[in-house]
């Protein structure tokens, strides 16, 4: 891979991974669309760290109620909306850690077939479209019940499939428990950490013995945590504002025309 193509792929994967369309499936799709090789699962999770800085950055102020809270509980035993925040996320994490142990190969092997991938983004599109119909009741995220916690994480093992939007299906899922759409947007925000964090430091443990590779994969990090801290700001105003409509229509052109050509290379 040459560094222009990395840092395309940063880019990419800087401006996809919160937004509701699939960055596992961009990552997918733009090298099959340029003829380029396909991306490695190892690439994707690597760069994924550099979203995961821009996530820490932005969810700042509820990680800080979160450890405080953790603290007070330690000290007092009594419950408070952070220790609950904590619980909720642990909930919700579970599905997701377990299923992409357990399914690993699978990952590996829907990585090779972009069409199938514009078929899943498809999906994704239908999800936010059905999902826009239920606005949620307005409840903040510690209002979460446990188990719309776990629902939410049930919804996010789907997305181990690329084309399939963890942020996406996370957000939905939170609508449809009756959060409010910023608190879904933020709650799958608070979500994306733990699965990013495991999963980039796995591959980074892998990629030690070939340096070169490891700079660039690097390089195309911190792009992506510039590119992701901007998508982040972005998606909450449209939350409020617009809701995920946009994106569903942003889903299904994408990955009909990308369905198009492939048909037109077959």
């Amino acid at each position: 891979m040459r560094v222009w193509q990395a840092l395309l792929l940063g880019v990419v994967q800087g401006a996809t991974e919160f937004l509701p369309v699939s960055s596992s499936g961009h990552l997918v799709l733009v090298p099959w669309i340029l003829g380029w090789e396909g991306t490695a699962v190892s690439f994707a999770a690597v760069v994924h760290l550099g979203t995961l800085v821009a996530a820490i950055l932005t969810m700042r102020g509820e990680l800080v109620q979160l450890a405080a809270g953790l603290w007070r509980f330690a000290l007092t035993g009594k419950p408070n909306t952070g220790a609950r925040l904590a619980l909720l996320l642990a909930l919700a994490t579970l599905p997701g850690a377990i299923g992409g142990l357990l399914l690993e190969d699978t990952i590996d092997a829907t990585f090779a077939r972009p069409p199938l991938v514009a078929v899943f983004l498809l999906v994704t599109g239908a999800v936010l479209w059905l999902a826009q119909a239920k606005r949620g009741q307005g409840l903040e995220i510690w209002q979460l019940t446990l188990a719309g916690a776990v629902g939410i994480g049930v919804a996010q093992l789907g997305a181990i499939v690329p084309g399939l939007s963890r942020s996406g299906l996370t957000m939905a899922a939170g609508l449809c428990c009756g959060l409010s759409p910023v608190a879904a947007v933020r709650f799958s925000f608070l979500l994306s950490l733990p699965i990013i964090a495991g999963a980039g430091l796995f591959e980074v443990a892998h990629m030690v013995a070939n340096p070169p590779e490891l700079r660039l994969v690097l390089a195309a990090a911190v792009l992506a945590a510039a590119v992701g801290g901007a998508s982040m700001k972005a998606l909450l105003r449209l939350a409020q504002s617009k809701g995920l409509r946009p994106f569903a229509y942003y889903c299904f052109c994408f990955g009909g025309l990308c369905l198009l050509l492939a048909l037109a290379r077959a």
